[in-house]
């Protein structure tokens, strides 16, 4: 799990099955914000305008959940999302499919 904020990108401190989010003080290198700074600018305006903040079956049967979160001045904002993309909106599949292409470039960059 990663956090943007602040024009930095910081890698999680959780243990598996941790019920708290916990991300490291330190940001990871420039070139890992690069890379995950679009999502930022992508962020589909149609999760905004809406109230549903659960998107199909997330976890329902271990098949994992996207978690998204946006902080504001005024506003923290959750999303529950299903990775099963044949039962999503059509608006969210291009911005899932960018997280994972994201992330699968930071993992490769990582290691």
């Amino acid at each position: 799990m990663y956090k943007l904020q602040n024009r930095q990108l910081f890698a999680d401190k959780m243990s598996r099955g941790s019920e708290s989010l916990n991300f490291s003080n330190t940001p990871l290198p420039a070139e890992f914000y690069a890379i995950a700074s679009p999502l930022a600018e992508t962020f589909p305006q149609s999760l905004l305008d809406n109230e549903k903040r659960t998107y199909g079956a997330p976890d329902t049967y271990d098949q994992g959940t996207i978690y998204l979160i946006r902080h504001t001045k005024d506003d923290t904002d959750p999303w529950y999302i299903d990775t099963n993309e044949a039962i999503l909106p059509d608006f969210l599949v291009p911005y899932l499919q960018e997280i994972s292409h994201v992330t699968d470039s930071l993992r490769n960059l990582h290691n």
